[in-house]
């Protein structure tokens, strides 16, 4: 892994992030779906955010493959990111707990579906993305 301490506390938050989403889809895993949306371009797309999202981060910890772009920022930065990251998280859990059985990986809707207005979504209109 990178030489800067802070790489280990950006670990331990992606790990929590990959959870938080893993528990909330093995929730949602039984619900009977009436609506399903998924065409080739949405599908196009996971197929990009999988690999920037997911894999990126994990290609510049444990290689030195995307070293070239490494930049020094003043150590302020590094808290201020630390807060916004554990704000993010928490905003991350939230909409998914306010979502509850209601949330999916993709537009679907589910059998008994509810609008969700309660919560984090009742002050922001796209919490989770907001989050990300």
């Amino acid at each position: 892994m990178g030489k800067h301490p802070w790489n280990i506390f950006f670990l331990a938050c992606f790990i929590i992030y990959v959870v938080i989403r893993g528990i909330f889809k093995q929730r949602v895993k039984g619900n009977e779906m009436t609506v399903r949306q998924v065409d080739a371009l949405e599908k196009a797309l996971m197929l990009i955010v999988i690999p920037g999202g997911l894999l990126l981060p994990v290609v510049y910890l444990f290689t030195p493959w995307l070293n070239f772009a490494d930049y020094h920022l003043p150590p302020l930065a590094a808290w201020c990111g630390a807060v916004l990251m554990i704000a993010a998280l928490w905003l991350f859990w939230r909409s998914h707990a306010d979502l509850g059985v209601n949330w999916s990986q993709s537009l679907e809707i589910r059998k008994g579906h509810q609008l969700v207005t309660q919560g984090v979504y009742r002050s922001i209109r796209h919490p989770m993305y907001a989050s990300i």
